[in-house]
């Protein structure tokens, strides 16, 4: 099992707290060690949908989905984003 990531503990820590932005900004420190930080990334996501940051949410679930393709994670978020933005043709193909 890998250690533990206290930066991402902390993270979610604070997405859960509904402390949306705290979390984005947490998930960036990260994501500058470890750009490839899959579950900060989708943290991220999350978090940016949250707060209606559309597009830094598509762009994060973007990387993921480029990331980790056999993940239906970084999709679903696509589409997530997808609908948000009003674009229901792209949501049902990345869904």
């Amino acid at each position: 099992m890998p250690p533990k990531d206290k930066t991402f503990d902390l993270a979610l820590e604070l997405h859960r707290a509904g402390r949306h932005d705290e979390a984005m900004r947490t998930c960036r420190k990260l994501l500058r060690r470890k750009p490839t930080h899959h579950r900060a990334l989708g943290l991220f996501a999350h978090a940016a949908l949250e707060t209606g940051q559309l597009a830094q949410a598509r762009e994060a679930a973007e990387r993921l989905a480029t990331l980790r393709p056999d993940d239906v994670a970084g999709w679903n978020l696509r589409g997530r984003v997808a609908l948000l933005e009003g674009d229901a043709e792209t949501a049902h193909a990345v869904q």
